[in-house]
């Protein structure tokens, strides 16, 4: 019997262990999952703001951030000479940006009507104007 009694006392002491090193580990896991760097809603938000934090460039205007982020991809892609890369960027960049300033959207078009026309030089220069008028 006093054998049997040492046995459940040493399965509850593992037991009890356990839980309780589970209980610690999980809550340090909770942590380190909120302390990702596209997850730091909550955090500390000064400096710079770039990555994953509601779009891709907090600096300027908020509702530029996919369209500046497309037109810069689509603007690298042009400068590499990937004009099917620049073009599904543009696209996006089009599509997202209903609500740029008008001066973004002038230069916008030039830029992709001189990519149209086989002019890279020209759609870049207005496509960098287009990226700078964005903020």
């Amino acid at each position: 019997m006093e054998l049997l009694v040492k046995l459940v006392i040493s399965i509850f002491s593992v037991v009890s262990a356990l839980l309780v090193g589970q209980l610690f580990v999980g809550f340090i896991s909770v942590d380190a999952q909120n302390m990702t760097p596209g997850n730091m809603m909550g955090s500390n938000m000064t400096g710079n703001m770039t990555g994953n934090m509601m779009g891709s460039n907090m600096t300027g205007n908020m509702m530029a951030g996919p369209a500046k982020m497309h037109l810069e991809e689509g603007i690298k892609a042009l400068e590499s000479g990937n004009i099917q890369a620049a073009n599904t960027h543009l696209d996006f960049a089009r599509q997202a940006m209903a609500n740029a300033p008008t001066n973004a959207l002038k230069h916008f078009e030039e830029g992709m009507n001189a990519l149209g026309a086989g002019d890279s030089n020209g759609a870049l220069t207005h496509l960098k104007l287009a990226d700078q008028a964005l903020g």
